[in-house]
């Protein structure tokens, strides 16, 4: 049975969490607010606009 982990968030730190987490046979579900405030964007798994 697969276990399910909700992360809030989608920055840097929640990202390689997620990453390490899929990658060990979790499944994850990622939560971020509608205008997120991550700054390096290209390498994680928020999107939006500043």
């Amino acid at each position: 049975m697969k276990k399910l982990v909700v992360i809030r968030g989608g920055g840097e730190l929640a990202t390689g969490i997620a990453h390490r987490l899929h990658n060990t046979g979790y499944q994850v579900l990622m939560l971020e607010k509608e205008a997120p405030s991550a700054i390096r964007r290209d390498i994680v798994f928020c999107r939006g606009c500043l």
